[in-house]
Formats: C-alpha cells, sequence, structure tokens
C-alpha cells in the first residue's frame, strides 16, 4: 500500500486487469501501460524510497490501530477515550506524501471530523471491535509482510546476479590460469624433447602438459557456460524479472490500499448518524475516504519524485584476448568437445535436461492453479460484492495470490530460458559428434621416448580406430524382444565369464515376446552387461523404467554379486540377494535363477521394493559390439603406451586382432587415465572382425 496524490493528474501503469465492483470499488488490477514501478523505480535510491513510504504507512497503520482501540475503550471512558484518539491522531507527524497521497489526507480529514462525532460512537462500539479493528490488525500484519518479503526478495535477486558475475570472473581468472599453466608445461616439454632427453623426465613432462591442457579446456568450457548464463540472466533480470518483481509488488500494495480502504469504509459507516448534523459530519469523512483511488495512488506526485532511470545492461563477451598465444583447438564462444570434456559435457546436459522438466513441471502447475484462483475470482466479480460480504475478503486474497503467482510464473520462465540457452550451446556440439569418437585433447605428438616406431604404432592404432563404428541397440518399448539373432549364435560356444554364475542361471520356458532370452544362461541375457561402470550405467539409463542387470563386487568381502540398475526418477541401484536353498530375490519370493527373477518382475508391474516404488518398464540390451571375457584370449604382446599396453588377441579362435589393456603400472589410476579403457580394433588382416 502506497500514498500517491489523488490531486495529480492520473497516468496509466502497469497492473492485472480492474472491474468495478460495486460502490465505485475498483478491484482487479489492470497492467499500467505507460509509469509504474517496473518502468521507473529501479534503482537503489527509488527502492530506499519504497522502503521508506511502507514504513511510514504501517506507522499510519499503526496510529490508526491505536486510535480504535481508545474509540472502543468502554463508555465510561468515552469521552477521555475519543479525546485521546484525537490526541493521538495528532502526533503523527505530517510526512512528505501528506501534500498529494489521498490515504493520508483521508485519514486527516477522519480525525478532524471524529472530535464532532465524540459522543455519538458508543452505540456501535461492539461492532468496531468485532469487525473493524480485526480487518485493521490484518492489515497491519499482511503490511509488515509484505514489506519484509519485498525486501528480502529485491536482495535474492541482486545477490543471484552477483553470484553469477562472480561465476563469470572466477571462470575468466581460473582460465588466465589454465592458460599460463599450460603455457610453462608446453615450454617445459619441448625444452626437455629438444635436448633429446628420454625415460621418466621426458613422460612426467608430457603428463604434466596434458593434464594441463585438459585443465585448460575444462575452464575454458565453464567460461564460456558462465558468459552465455550470464548474459541471459541479465536480459531476464533487466527485461523481465526485476520489472515484473516491481510491477507485482505494485499491485499487491494497491490490494493493500483497497483493503485499507474497506477498512477506513466501514469505519465511516459505523460512526454515522440520521441527524443532519451528523450526516454532514460523515459526509465529510466519506468524500475524503472515497477520493482513495488504488489504481492512481502511486501513478502521479510520487513516481515522479521518486523516478529513477532504468538499470543499464552489462556487456558479457568472450575475451579474445586470451586466447593469442594460445595454440590449440580452442575456439572464441565455442564449447570444445574432446576426449577430455565429452563425459563433463554428457553429463552437464543430462542435468540440464533433468533440471528444465522440473521448471516445466512447475511452471504448468503455477499456470494451472493461477487459472483456477483466476476463475474464482470471475465468479466472485459477477456476485456484486460489498465489502460487508464475507466473499469479499476472499476476493482480495485470492487476486494477492494470483499477484504472487504471476510473480513466480516470471522468474520460472527466465530460469527456464536459461537453462535452455545453456543446453543449446553444449547439444550443438554434442549432436556434430553423435557417436563418433571424439577428437583428442592436443594433436599428434610423440607419446614416449622410443622414438619414431612408437610414433607409428600410435598413428596405425588411431587409424584403426576411426574405422570402428559403435551403435546402442535399444529393446523396443511395445515388443521388448530380448531374443538373439540365431545365425550370430550358431556355432558360438558360450562359457561363463564371471565367478559363481552357475547358480545365478536356470531352464526358463519364455515366450518370444519378453526381456528375457530363451537361453538359460544369465550371460546370454541382452540385459545383462556384465562387469559395467557405474558411468556407463547412467549414460545407458536415461528415463524412467529404463533397467540391465550387472555385475559387481562386494568391497567389503571381494565376493562376486549381481546388481539390477534401474532409472526411476534418477539412478537406483538393487543388489541381487541370494539365499542359500532359496534362490535369488529382492524382498519378495525367491526365484532359482535371476532370469527368472527378472522375468516375473518385469511382467508382474509390481515395484522392485515396497519402499522405492520403482518398476521395470523397458530392458536396455548389450552394445552389438560388446564381447564376453572367455571369448577372448591375450597372445603377444606387441608394444607398451604411457597408460595401455597394445596385445594381439584372438575371438573364438577365428579373428586376430589389436586391444588396449591397462598398463600394469596404471591399475589403480582414475577411469580418465585409462583404467576402463579397452577398446577392440581389427588389425589389418584379410578377415575384418
Amino acid at each position: 500500500m502506497y500514498m500517491t496524490c489523488s490531486k495529480n493528474k492520473a497516468q496509466v501503469i502497469q497492473a492485472p486487469p480492474r472491474v468495478i465492483v460495486s460502490k465505485g470499488l475498483l478491484c482487479h488490477c489492470q497492467d499500467h501501460a505507460k509509469m509504474g514501478f517496473g518502468t521507473d523505480l529501479q534503482g537503489r535510491t527509488s527502492h530506499d524510497a519504497l522502503l521508506r513510504i511502507q514504513d511510514t504507512e504501517i506507522k499510519l497503520l499503526e496510529t490508526m490501530k491505536s486510535c480504535l482501540q481508545k474509540k472502543i475503550d468502554g463508555d465510561k471512558k468515552y469521552a477521555q477515550s475519543l479525546f485521546s484518539f484525537v490526541q493521538i491522531a495528532q502526533k503523527f507527524e505530517k510526512s512528505e506524501y501528506s501534500s498529494y497521497c489521498s490515504l493520508f489526507q483521508a485519514w486527516e480529514t477522519i480525525v478532524c471530523e471524529t472530535e464532532k462525532l465524540a459522543q455519538l460512537f458508543q452505540r456501535k462500539v461492539d461492532q468496531l471491535v468485532a469487525s473493524t479493528l480485526d480487518k485493521l490488525t490484518t492489515l497491519i500484519s499482511e503490511k509488515r509482510s509484505e514489506r519484509k518479503s519485498f525486501e528480502d526478495e529485491r536482495n535474492r535477486l541482486e545477490k543471484e546476479f552477483s553470484r553469477v558475475k562472480d561465476d563469470v570472473h572466477n571462470c575468466k581468472q581460473e582460465y588466465t590460469k589454465s592458460l599460463e599453466r599450460v603455457r610453462i608445461s608446453k615450454v617445459k616439454f619441448e625444452e626437455i624433447y629438444t635436448k633429446g632427453k628420454s625415460g621418466g623426465k621426458l613422460d612426467d613432462a608430457k603428463k604434466k602438459y596434458q593434464s594441463d591442457t585438459m585443465k585448460l579446456h575444462k575452464s575454458h568450457n565453464d567460461y564460456v557456460v558462465a558468459l552465455r548464463q550470464v548474459q541471459t540472466h541479465q536480459e531476464n533480470y533487466l527485461n523481465s524479472t526485476l520489472p515484473q518483481f516491481l510491477n507485482f509488488h505494485q499491485a499487491y500494495q494497491e490490494v493493500l490500499v483497497e483493503q485499507c480502504k474497506n477498512f477506513l469504509d466501514e469505519y465511516q459507516s459505523l460512526t454515522s448518524f440520521v441527524t443532519k448534523d451528523h450526516s454532514d459530519i460523515f459526509r465529510a469523512i466519506e468524500a475524503a475516504v472515497k477520493k482513495i483511488d488504488h489504481t492512481k495512488e502511486y501513478t502521479g506526485e510520487f513516481l515522479s519524485s521518486n523516478k529513477s532511470d532504468v538499470l543499464p545492461p552489462i556487456t558479457f563477451e568472450f575475451d579474445n584476448k586470451l586466447l593469442d598465444d594460445y595454440q590449440g583447438n580452442l575456439r572464441p564462444k565455442e564449447i570444445a568437445i574432446d576426449e577430455s570434456t565429452i563425459e563433463t559435457l554428457t553429463s552437464s546436459k543430462s542435468r540440464l535436461e533433468e533440471e528444465i522438466k522440473k521448471l516445466e513441471l512447475t511452471l504448468e502447475n503455477k499456470e494451472s492453479t493461477r487459472k483456477e484462483h483466476e476463475t474464482r475470482i470471475n465468479e466472485l466479480q459477477k456476485q456484486n460484492l460489498t465489502a460487508d460480504k464475507p466473499e469479499y475478503m476472499e476476493y482480495l486474497s485470492k487476486r494477492k495470490v494470483v499477484i504472487d503467482l504471476k510473480r513466480e510464473v516470471v522468474e520460472l520462465k527466465s530460469n527456464l530460458q536459461t537453462n535452455k540457452e545453456v543446453l543449446k550451446l553444449i547439444d550443438e556440439p554434442l549432436k556434430k559428434i553423435d557417436g563418433k569418437t571424439p577428437p583428442p585433447v592436443m594433436d599428434d605428438m610423440p607419446l614416449t621416448s622410443e622414438g619414431s616406431e612408437a610414433q607409428h604404432v600410435s598413428r596405425k592404432i588411431n587409424s584403426l580406430f576411426s574405422k570402428i563404428k559403435f551403435q546402442r541397440k535399444k529393446a523396443d518399448t511395445n515388443t521388448l524382444d530380448g531374443k538373439e539373432d540365431e545365425e550370430e549364435d550358431e556355432g558360438k560356444q558360450i562359457t561363463n565369464y564371471e565367478p559363481n554364475v552357475s547358480s545365478a542361471n536356470g531352464n526358463l520356458g519364455v515366450k518370444p515376446k519378453s526381456p528375457v532370452s530363451s537361453s538359460s544362461k544369465l550371460e546370454d541375457q541382452q540385459w545383462f552387461h556384465g562387469v559395467l561402470p557405474r558411468d556407463e550405467v547412467q549414460r545407458l539409463l536415461v528415463k524412467d523404467g529404463d533397467f540391465l542387470v550387472r555385475q559387481s563386487t562386494n568391497k567389503k568381502t571381494n565376493e562376486v554379486q549381481y546388481v539390477l540398475s534401474l532409472f526411476w526418477q534418477g539412478h537406483r541401484h538393487f543388489i541381487i540377494q541370494y539365499q542359500e536353498g532359496g534362490g535369488w530375490r529382492f524382498e519378495g519370493q525367491a526365484y532359482s535363477t535371476i532370469p527368472e527373477l527378472v522375468m516375473q518382475q518385469y511382467q508382474s508391474k509390481s515395484p522392485i521394493t515396497n519402499k522405492s516404488q520403482a518398476y521395470m518398464y523397458n530392458p536396455i540390451l548389450r552394445e552389438s559390439w560388446e564381447l564376453n571375457n572367455d571369448d577372448v584370449a591375450l597372445e603377444t604382446k606387441i608394444g607398451t603406451f604411457t597408460v595401455i599396453l597394445i596385445h594381439a588377441l584372438t575371438i573364438n579362435t577365428t579373428t586376430s586382432c589389436l586391444v588396449c589393456m591397462p598398463h600394469p603400472q596404471h591399475m589403480f589410476k582414475s577411469q580418465h587415465d585409462g583404467i576402463h579403457f579397452c577398446s577392440l580394433v581389427c588389425k589389418p588382416c584379410s578377415n575384418e572382425c
């Protein structure tokens, strides 16, 4: 509730549409077209003015409450109480808003005329206590709450914007440091390499150079993403979030002004009498109150005297100078996608997609709730409400709820747009890769001190890797046919390649349209992936109901165990329990084999556990290029690289190939250093595999 001059000319500003309810009361807010908080009060001085006027209004309302309380003290003290009323009212200092704010002016008139009505108010004291005083108390409480909410929300919006700006600054600093580290490590590596040194020093320098380059690419992506975030955030903040927040605040305050008007209107009606003298006094008070127009309260001199300039946008652009001395594949404003960033980008894409879904769902719920309240508001408007009807308070309450919902929707749309822009930035380079092997972090260079022979082998392996095409084969969600191709299985001798797997197998008579293979062995099931890292599981399971079974190791006992991995409102992992003599189970009935357990759980459409309420809908089948361990035999060691050994191998004694295995010295390194890297490559021969 703000006080604007009723004597000044009214100017049209943005607010929700208003409809006349009765007796000239203007309700439902209209959008102000020219002037308003959102366009004229964005600056800090305007913000302070908004807080100052709210504090003054609260003091005014508290003064009104004190005066009214004195008014109803009792019959015997009535005269003294009314005198105290006038005295307390006169203690309220005339503020800067009294000259042009109709609410202040109306109150001054009421105080003046109340002195003449001192002996006539006693008969309606009970009604004043039961209704009017309660409304005023509620109004003061709402006014305090809105004042605090306005200040906290504005501070939150500014802190959020400052945080995004700080992120850009921090990313730029880290980016600069990464460039310097790459430059230094490159100089050291080239110096050692030029001197012809070999062995540990050269390898250490190369590792340092590679590590710094990978960190640089990550810093580059962080900087590019941060720039896009702050650009979008600022655009939404200046053009939508902040202006709409201020407009919604203005609309909310106008509702409170109307509530105050309602309170004063009720007050004047309870203190009026039918005599001419009393009627004359009443008409003077009534005229002052009726002059209050919540649609014009803040559009006149208040806006003019406290107006500030619209906040100017800050330019956030990629600093091209950062790459002046850099010689590599990084490009300004472009995401760097390579073997070191592909996993992070894919993970970021999945996270953004989940956040967008949540925002869209929340936005849909908010919009639905808003429409329900607006429908109820329209119904109440048709009832020709007056301030004395109970439905009128419901009407005002729902209008305030709609204002809050509109403000939340604007901010949700802003966040949704920001996430979509960042997702678009990340998704475009990922689509270009689309299953292909991502490029290396750095251009070809000697990887060891073994000279041209090692370089020749490296180039040969890279050439072979480029010939392999990987393709994900998923089960159809309708048929769920997990049966293997009989022609591919013909002539294959399949054996168990995991310990203790025999007890997990069984003989099942399954129908062709089932997620279980006709084979009785667990490893023959297309949804069984053997040993599979959790990172790969998260890549494969992307929507509710996706599931697979994998082999794992108990970290405490080092025993083999089997895990059902499932996506249901996030990634979940259920250990398949085995009981001696009982079979395999989750928490219900036990079955003699894991395929039988999985088939029953899938066909029954029952939750895996009562607590999780997660369901199995779509089995994720193995990649077409995956092999069983027992189908592979290592043969001659061909060469050694920094983190891998190169072996020749035989598959089912029919095809000779090359395979990259983790180097024994690096068996405990992270996945990025090569521990999980095991890709099959055909060597040049007459039988290509």
